[in-house]
C-alpha cells in the first residue's frame, strides 16, 4: 500500500515538473498579449484514469 502512495507521488511530482518545462514554451502568442501552449497536456494524464468512468458515462448518456 505504501509502495503504491509513493509511486503516486513521484509520477505527479514528475508531470508537474515536466507542465513547468512545457509553460516555458508558447505554441502560439496572440496580439493581445496571450498564449497557447502545452502545459495542462501533463495535468490531463494524471487526471484522466480517475475520470475515465465518467467521462465514458457522459459520452454514452449525450
Amino acid at each position: 500500500m505504501k509502495n503504491r502512495q509513493t509511486l503516486m507521488l513521484v509520477e505527479t511530482a514528475v508531470m508537474v515538473a515536466f507542465a513547468y518545462v512545457l509553460s516555458l514554451f508558447r505554441v502560439v502568442e496572440m496580439p493581445q498579449g496571450g498564449s497557447v501552449s502545452l502545459a495542462m497536456l501533463p495535468i490531463f494524464v494524471i487526471v484522466s484514469p480517475a475520470w475515465w468512468p465518467g467521462c465514458c458515462l457522459a459520452a454514452l448518456s449525450s
